[in-house]
């Protein structure tokens, strides 16, 4: 038995119901320090909103960092606790850069929609 693992699925679970805004698992990602701030940034945004790659890239430093804020969202492997479903184009019709495809990006920000 594994306390956090047991909190995680709690807290997903709780997630998906939409009781659940916030995460406070433990967590520790190995990146650069670029995709660090990157991720911090994105972990900073609210349930049910969407920030664009520019935005973000703005927040770091450089509109032109915009790409970097992409590849740092494909290769999140902490999706959902760590929201990149909540990065989008600047024209939100575009879905893109999320490591577990496209259907799901839209399904969780649709979820997330519902419960607001």
């Amino acid at each position: 038995k594994n306390e956090i693992i047991d909190r995680t699925v709690k807290q997903l679970d709780e997630y998906f119901k939409g009781e659940r805004k916030d995460f406070d698992i433990p967590i520790r990602v190995k990146a650069k320090d670029f995709q660090e701030r990157a991720l911090k940034e994105i972990k900073n945004i609210g349930y049910g909103e969407r920030c664009t790659y520019g935005d973000i890239a703005l927040k770091l430093g450089k509109k032109t960092y915009s790409r970097g804020v992409g590849a740092t969202c494909r290769g999140n492997t902490i999706v959902i606790i760590i929201p990149c479903h909540r990065v989008v184009m600047m024209n939100e019709a575009g879905y893109y850069n999320y490591s577990d495809g496209n259907d799901i990006k839209k399904a969780l920000l649709e979820l997330e929609e519902k419960y607001k």
